[in-house]
């Protein structure tokens, strides 16, 4: 009650001081998605964050490059990324909203200074796992494989100033 803050204010702040700010999340909590919409809107989000690392298959980040890239806000790439995402998929309405967020807010910014969302889990190309072997290649020490992909695409793009935000598993975030 002494200290507390606005969850948004606390989370600005802290992305305003730290390169990198891990938010560990409960999947599939709409209310917690909302939360990262409100944020992204926030037109200070855009100053102080340069890239949005996610909690999703490295092997789809061209549907993703591709729904950012889009003149219109069309989630098909987006909803078939999260259709990839598990054998069974991933029915996440609220972050469908929270890329399309990402979008507009994108159009509002000229294009050096455009959120990317990067995508650095372990990829999960279901087209190529027939059998139990053509998994093994693909099952790797995931948070390790995750901090690796963050640290390369730092180095990669450390020319701009801004800071990153990786939303990922509360187990994860450990």
């Amino acid at each position: 009650k002494q200290e507390a803050t606005d969850p948004q204010a606390f989370l600005l702040d802290a992305l305003a001081q730290r390169s990198l700010v891990i938010v560990g999340e409960v999947h599939n909590r709409p209310r917690y998605w909302a939360f990262n919409t409100a944020l992204v809107r926030s037109p200070e989000f855009s100053r102080r964050v340069g890239v949005i690392y996610l909690e999703f298959p490295i092997n789809d980040q061209p549907l993703m490059d591709r729904f950012l890239a889009a003149p219109t806000n069309d989630p098909a790439p987006v909803v078939e990324m999260l259709r990839d995402m598990f054998e069974l998929g991933w029915p996440d309405q609220p972050t469908v909203e929270f890329c399309q967020a990402v979008w507009e807010v994108n159009r509002t910014l000229p294009q050096s200074q455009r959120l990317r969302l990067v995508l650095v889990d372990m990829a999960r190309p279901w087209k190529e796992i027939q059998k139990r072997e053509d998994w093994r290649k693909h099952d790797v020490d995931r948070d390790a494989l995750m901090a690796e992909n963050i640290l390369r695409d730092l180095q990669e793009h450390r020319d701009d100033p801004r800071h990153a935000l990786f939303i990922v598993g509360w187990m994860h975030a450990h």
